[in-house]
């Protein structure tokens, strides 16, 4: 979640940015740039282009004009590889400078998240850095930015395909490889990480600390655009995953059984006002109802891989849907003024059914009701839907 444009760090950032204008050799402990360079820009660039067709029916193309941007019948995709030389990668939060020429090199995904060719406080954080010069290697930084890289749904959507893709796109993905990491990543990252080295040799990785920025005298990037949110997986990238980490922890599914709904008990936000009005159709069809992040990772996957049937509010929970077999099908409820593409794109790019109900305006935490006869009628649609 972005921080608010009139927060405390915004205003520190704001000081010591002008405070570096004044005393250039602030720069030595807080490495802040003012110019941006498109990372394309930046170095040699390898590119592949691919196409991803979307197929929807008359009734889902009526539910994505809802959506803040439109889904196209085709996804065109662009993955460069970009190479750089005496790159600069912070610890902190990933940013990638080149302190010669004091420019950040921006992502195109960056770009579109905040405003293009402009240095946001988002890329550097106000704590003094200490500079390391590493040794030649072919580096590839997993970094996540200051706040949200421990978020289970960045690190599996935003930032673990672009390892995916540098490992089968492109011929460095043969080489012997070091990956940056972060500093102290959360439980289920190490452990992606570990079925990673596990079952690719060429790669190693290297934690950094956040009080350190690291000169690499070769750096590899992953610069990767599309349309539509990242959700939207090329089906490769999305069997690897779900493939690596079920296999990963050892986990030998039985056939799909399982209704799961997704509460939100364990969250303030976003939750449904009647819930108690609308579970008994869930309970009378043999739904379970969870708190997924109160379930370890193992476990999530563990649950979600023998998922028939999968329904609850918008939110994170529906990650786990990567690692359900093609053909779950999907309940989706949202409120009215959050109705968004994530995971309607997610259950397209993995061959999953996806039937949305749309409930009432939220309140300022965005609970919301929903229409018991509805949630009646989109289970009864669900039931008719037939299971590979």
């Amino acid at each position: 979640m972005a921080v608010r444009r009139l927060s405390s760090r915004y205003w520190r950032w704001v000081l010591l940015r002008a405070a570096t204008r004044v005393a250039p050799r602030l720069k030595q402990r807080f490495p802040l740039c003012e110019t941006v360079v498109p990372a394309r820009e930046a170095g040699e660039i390898t590119l592949v282009t691919e196409e991803q067709p979307v197929s929807m029916t008359p009734e889902e193309l009526q539910y994505t004009r809802g959506f803040d941007r439109p889904v196209p019948p085709v996804v065109e995709r662009s993955i460069a590889l970009v190479r750089l030389e005496n790159a600069t990668v912070l610890g902190s939060t990933g940013a990638v400078i080149d302190e010669e020429r004091g420019t950040l090199f921006q992502s195109r995904y960056n770009a579109a998240r905040y405003s293009p060719g402009v240095v946001s406080y988002h890329d550097f954080r106000l704590a003094p850095q200490r500079l390391v010069e590493r040794p030649s290697a072919n580096y590839f930084s997993m970094l996540g930015e200051h706040r949200g890289h421990r978020h289970f749904f960045h690190f599996l959507f935003d930032r673990l395909p672009r390892l995916h893709y540098l490992l089968t796109r492109f011929d460095i993905g043969h080489e012997p490889i070091v990956v940056l990491t972060n500093e102290n990543p959360p439980g289920f990252q190490r452990d992606i990480y570990r079925f990673l080295q596990q079952r690719f040799a060429n790669l190693s990785f290297a934690s950094m600390p956040e009080r350190e920025r690291w000169c690499l005298p070769m750096l590899y990037l992953i610069d990767e655009d599309q349309p539509v949110r990242r959700t939207l997986l090329p089906p490769e990238t999305a069997a690897f995953i779900r493939e690596l980490v079920i296999a990963g922890y050892g986990i030998e599914p039985a056939a799909p059984h399982r209704r799961l709904y997704i509460n939100r008990s364990d969250t303030r936000k976003r939750r449904i006002v009647n819930e108690a009005e609308i579970w008994p159709s869930f309970e009378a069809r043999g739904f379970e109802s969870i708190a997924a992040a109160r379930f370890s990772f193992r476990d999530q996957v563990a649950l979600f891989a023998e998922a028939e049937m999968v329904a609850g509010p918008h939110g994170a929970g529906f990650s786990n849907l990567l690692f359900a077999p093609a053909g779950t099908k999907v309940l989706e409820i949202s409120n009215l003024e959050k109705v968004k593409d994530t995971y309607f794109l997610l259950t397209k790019a993995l061959g999953q059914h996806h039937v949305p109900v749309v409930g009432s305006k939220g309140d300022r935490n965005e609970w919301f009701r929903v229409d018991p006869a509805q949630i009646e009628g989109a289970l009864a649609k669900l039931d008719a839907l037939p299971f590979p």
